[in-house]
């Protein structure tokens, strides 16, 4: 599994959060840096993010959301960035 960084969240942030326009259109050097996987987990838990924000979901999915967060994220900056991703995109 890939560890969420800065970096990554650049690339992701450069695109919009657009996955069409970064596989149509995304640079080789950007694809290097964050893959699919990532971009699919970054736009995972920024939904589940959104919806614990607006409060659809259950402690329970709340807690496992952060919990999955400080798992994948690099460090806690990361966390925040990622976090200020919510209503975005």
């Amino acid at each position: 599994m890939g560890m969420i960084t800065s970096e990554k969240l650049k690339v992701y942030k450069k695109y919009f959060g657009n996955t069409e326009g970064w596989d149509r259109f995304g640079k080789s050097e950007d694809k290097e840096v964050l893959g699919n996987y990532e971009w699919v987990l970054i736009d995972r838990l920024i939904n589940r993010l959104e919806l614990a924000e607006k409060g659809l979901v259950s402690d329970g999915f709340n807690l496992q959301t952060m919990k999955d967060l400080k798992r994948v994220c690099d460090n806690e900056k990361t966390e925040q960035e990622l976090r200020e991703l919510t209503g975005k995109y």
